[in-house]
């Protein structure tokens, strides 16, 4: 159960470093059945060979990664796709050494940071009242999923890197990603 687990884990962690922020967003373009892609993501059930070859081509990742964590996961990999990796399999002992050494990072910049972002419903508010005066009336839900949003980009990309034109780079590249 703990290796289905791990699969899904890593499925996941692919499939957003992708791009698709969403099981939805995957599942749509490649025409999959929602619960069958579920239960694989989730752990529930294992998906054949066949299925992992399909996921491992439309995912761009590599086919023994996804299947036991073997290798690098992409061959062309940037840093937003290994921040991304990073936070989705921290919980998993076989992250390779690459990933546990951004993973290190990350937490040492985050400690560092005199700017930490954690509390949504502040910067929600921000957001809400600064499009307020814009002439653009947003919803309080929609305000809050925009600041959640925010504050994951913000904290990916500032603890990656402390070079503000990098940052810049990896805001752009992220967003690229979404087009």
């Amino acid at each position: 159960m703990t290796e289905m687990i791990r699969l899904g884990a890593r499925l996941r962690a692919a499939r957003k470093a992708a791009g698709f922020k969403t099981s939805k967003d995957f599942l749509k373009k490649f025409k999959i059945p929602a619960s069958t892609y579920s239960q694989h993501e989730s752990g529930s059930r294992t998906p054949d060979d066949d299925t992992l070859k399909f996921y491992s081509k439309a995912l761009g990742v590599n086919f023994n990664w996804l299947l036991a964590g073997a290798g690098q996961p992409f061959k062309n990999i940037n840093q937003i796709k290994k921040t991304i990796l990073a936070e989705e399999l921290i919980d998993l002992k076989n992250l390779d050494s690459n990933s546990q050494i951004l993973v290190n990072q990350k937490i040492a910049s985050t400690s560092k940071n005199s700017l930490n972002i954690t509390n949504p419903k502040l910067v929600a508010k921000i957001l809400k009242e600064l499009l307020n005066i814009q002439g653009i009336c947003l919803s309080d839900n929609a305000a809050k999923s925009i600041a959640q949003e925010t504050i994951k980009i913000y904290k990916r990309i500032t603890s990656s890197t402390s070079s503000q034109n990098t940052q810049i780079k990896l805001l752009n590249e992220f967003f690229a990603a979404y087009k």
